[in-house]
Parts: structure tokens; C-alpha cells; sequence
């Protein structure tokens, strides 16, 4: 889902001023407070590459969450790539752990 599928759902459009190719560039236009921006994930620090310190909110009331997903085409793993097979038993295992959840943006209560 998009960022401006959210707005859309709220019944309203942002003026959307500029795009960036990376979500640091994002982070130091928001540091400089040139605007602000929805990301996909927590990044593990609150500074920008400049110094600017950054705040992390929720979006609440919009969306249920993401599913992440690893698309293939057959259900038999086995003609996968050693690589490929490799860097899914590592994903399952990393977001089983609980290791990633330093990065989601908890809702508030």
C-alpha cells in the first residue's frame, strides 16, 4: 500500500512537494523540517546523517499492518537456489526470534 492510500482513506490528499530516491535523503528533509514522510519500517536510530534528531510515530486507524512476503512460484522449495533457500530460512528465522521487533513502531495503548 502506498503512502497516499492512507491519506486517501483519512479523505484527504497531502501537497506533495518533493520525492526522494532514498529514506535518508527523506530523514534529513524532515531533520531540516522541509516536511515529513511514511515509511515501511523503524529505523534503529532517531539522528539523521546531519545531527537532526527524528521522532517516530504510528499510523493508526488505517490499516490493519503489512504482511511481509516472499514470492515464488511452486511450493516446493527444493529447486530454489542454495542462496535463495538460504536467505528465506534466515528471514523466518530472524522474524521468529523476535530480534526484529526493535524495529516496529509500536501502537499506542
Amino acid at each position: 500500500m502506498t503512502s497516499l492510500l492512507y491519506f486517501k482513506r483519512m479523505g484527504q490528499l497531502p501537497k506533495i512537494a518533493a520525492h526522494t530516491n532514498t529514506i535518508e535523503n527523506m530523514r534529513a528533509l524532515i531533520g531540516k523540517v522541509l516536511g515529513y514522510g511514511l515509511t515501511h519500517f523503524r529505523p534503529q536510530v532517531d539522528l539523521t546523517f546531519t545531527g537532526d534528531r527524528l521522532v517516530t510515530l504510528p499510523v493508526t486507524g488505517v490499516s490493519p499492518g503489512i504482511d511481509i512476503i516472499a514470492g515464488y512460484a511452486n511450493r516446493n522449495e527444493s529447486w530454489l537456489p542454495d542462496k535463495t533457500r538460504a536467505f528465506l530460512e534466515e528471514t523466518r528465522a530472524y522474524f521468529a526470534s523476535g530480534t526484529a521487533r526493535k524495529y516496529f513502531v509500536p501502537h499506542p495503548s
